[in-house]
């Protein structure tokens, strides 16, 4: 009976089971978005760290 009242009200249900394709897609999409963002963000801070050694190993120079 809850579950009749949710659909009803319109709110979404994820069920993988039942989900049309355009919809499925979509959830894909947004995984893969999500991941690639965080690996993107990993690489860019790794290279800031490069960045810091580097100017790190020149300061020592200079002394």
């Amino acid at each position: 009976m809850a579950r009749f009242n949710q659909q009803k009200r319109g709110h979404k249900i994820i069920d993988t089971n039942h989900m049309s394709t355009l919809d499925f897609l979509s959830y894909f999409n947004a995984v893969i978005n999500f991941s690639f963002g965080t690996l993107k963000f990993k690489y860019q801070n790794n290279l800031r760290m490069e960045d810091k050694l580097k100017s790190d190993l020149l300061k020592l120079e200079i002394f």
